[in-house]
């Protein structure tokens, strides 16, 4: 769900999720946010930890995606072995240094990310062509190839397992990643380097944020990087939740104001989903607002200070802001 305006105003009470008719007609439809959500009042989750075989298989299972050649099984499972030694360190392994020696292969056991990435289809640049700024970017083959792309490699990644059922290519979020070159005031240029979908598993009626994959198309329209996080998960007790939409949008904003007066909030993306905290192995949690945003901060007449992304929660049960940790891997 993309962001919510910051004009809706605050709801002081519960919404019914029907209206009745009043003597003229029909009263106009709730909007959507302001209806309750029936989801799983609470879901479990717990972090998942692999063996060296489902490592070296699941690894095994993506590198297919980019090459046709095999891996050398002794060395993908003396990789997985160290991957998975201490499981906040990310280990990096050249899974074809022959047959595709751009291929790149990284993995942390602490939030299960697997992420495999062809640098050669990454460094691919266009014929630039320089001029005065503003610069058009050259956009290659375009969103639609692009995404075409993204949702056959999401299939195929369901169809062989790698990943389960529960995610929908309709709810892919987009973003560009750009280069840019200048030579001089008048010749500049700018270049989509990788068309990059996220998309998180759903279950229950919630986006489980620390699932999730990343799947990188790129200016040629072809595949250059899949990156998968995963937590197991439990739904429990459906139900319609207290708090809406708009009500848990509104305790954000007056509580970052609160202790944030005189920065700008810059919201990325609002979702309704569940995720861990960045040291928990598991916890339970109630549904909540999920918002991805910074903080501008513009003191004086230099330029803005922009802050990191991050994430914070809104409980839909509660209506309490929970957390504000970094963003998860494949979590926005």
């Amino acid at each position: 769900m993309r962001a919510l305006a910051s004009a809706l105003s605050a709801i002081l009470g519960i919404l019914p999720a029907t209206t009745l008719a009043s003597p003229a007609g029909p009263a106009p439809a709730i909007p959507a946010d302001q209806q309750p959500i029936v989801a799983a009042r609470q879901v479990h989750l717990s972090r998942i930890q692999r063996t060296p075989n489902d490592l070296a298989l699941r690894t095994r299972s993506v590198l297919t995606l980019f090459s046709n050649a095999e891996p050398e099984p002794d060395r993908l499972h003396q990789w997985a072995q160290q991957a998975l030694a201490d499981p906040h360190e990310t280990l990096q392994f050249h899974p074809l240094p022959e047959a595709a020696p751009g291929l790149v292969v990284l993995y942390q056991p602490w939030e299960d990310d697997l992420m495999i990435f062809d640098v050669e289809r990454q460094q691919a640049r266009p014929e630039l062509q320089h001029g005065p700024a503003p610069v058009v970017a050259d956009a290659g083959v375009g969103e639609v190839t692009a995404r075409e792309v993204m949702a056959a490699t999401l299939a195929s990644l369901v169809a062989t397992s790698v990943l389960p059922n529960g995610y929908d290519a309709d709810e892919a979020h987009l973003g560009l990643w750009r280069e840019h070159e200048g030579r001089g005031p008048a010749l500049e240029a700018e270049w989509i380097v990788e068309y990059q979908y996220t998309l998180n598993r759903r279950v229950a009626g919630l986006q489980i944020i620390d699932a999730g994959v990343r799947i990188g198309i790129d200016r040629n329209g072809t595949l250059s990087s899949v990156r998968l996080t995963d937590v197991k998960v439990q739904a429990l007790d459906q139900g319609q939740m207290p708090v809406t939409l708009t009500q848990a949008h509104d305790a954000f904003i007056a509580s970052e104001q609160g202790r944030f007066p005189g920065a700008s909030i810059l919201i990325e993306q609002e979702r309704v989903g569940v995720l861990l905290g960045p040291h928990e192995a598991t916890a339970t949690r109630p549904p909540c607002l999920v918002i991805n945003y910074a903080l501008r901060f513009a003191d004086g007449p230099g330029p803005a200070a922009i802050s990191r992304q991050k994430v914070a929660t809104v409980s839909l049960v509660s209506g309490g802001y929970d957390q504000v940790h970094p963003v998860p891997a494949t979590g926005q």
